[in-house]
């Protein structure tokens, strides 16, 4: 598959806001009512905002926090004790991909084990290949807690185009949960 490029250079830290309608197709298979979703990754606040608006409590953090009430904090090197003292119910999060999914597998591998403990859920916006890799199978394949793939139908708009191209790259959630009891199921969402 060939990718077009945009005419952008990457952003600092891939810090690519959520729009609030991908957030919104999320929530459709995702609310289980009010509760406390962390949100470590949340740059500016656009999907906390979306998530507090569902009746959620938010917590935010960042590595480079700019969102109002986000705390300073690296998800991935952070000290797990901070992650105890939060209280939450699910993580989601739009990941940093970097390093070919290096980091993006990184977040939710700490995701699924700060989760655990409380039977937890977890959310990540990610390409719809990221299954596929044969290193992540301890994530899909061999993980009792892989739930569900959300394919979103339209393509997100990180940023308007230069030469006048709409985007050209897919997205899905993908969402595991440690009281999952079944097999994983795929959705398509707008």
């Amino acid at each position: 598959m060939a990718q077009r490029f945009s005419g952008y250079e990457r952003r600092e830290r891939e810090h690519y806001p959520t729009p609030e309608w991908v957030t919104q197709a999320l929530i459709r298979h995702f609310d289980r009512g009010p509760e406390t979703i962390w949100e470590p990754a949340c740059g500016e606040g656009k999907m906390s905002a979306v998530l507090a608006a569902a009746g959620n409590k938010v917590v935010v953090s960042d590595v480079q926090p700019t969102a109002r009430g986000a705390f300073e904090y690296d998800f991935i090197c952070g000290d797990e004790c901070v992650a105890g003292d939060i209280g939450f119910d699910s993580i989601v999060t739009n990941p940093p991909y970097g390093m070919q999914g290096r980091l993006a597998t990184a977040f939710i591998e700490r995701a699924l084990k700060f989760t655990l403990p409380r039977r937890g859920r977890v959310a990540m916006l990610l390409k719809p290949d990221f299954d596929s890799a044969s290193g992540r199978g301890h994530l899909f394949r061999d993980c009792r807690a892989w739930s569900r793939k959300i394919v979103l139908m339209r393509r997100i708009m990180w940023f308007p185009s230069k030469n006048g191209n709409g985007p050209s790259e897919n997205h899905c959630w993908y969402i595991w949960d440690h009281k999952q009891d079944g097999l994983p199921t795929i959705v398509y969402a707008p």
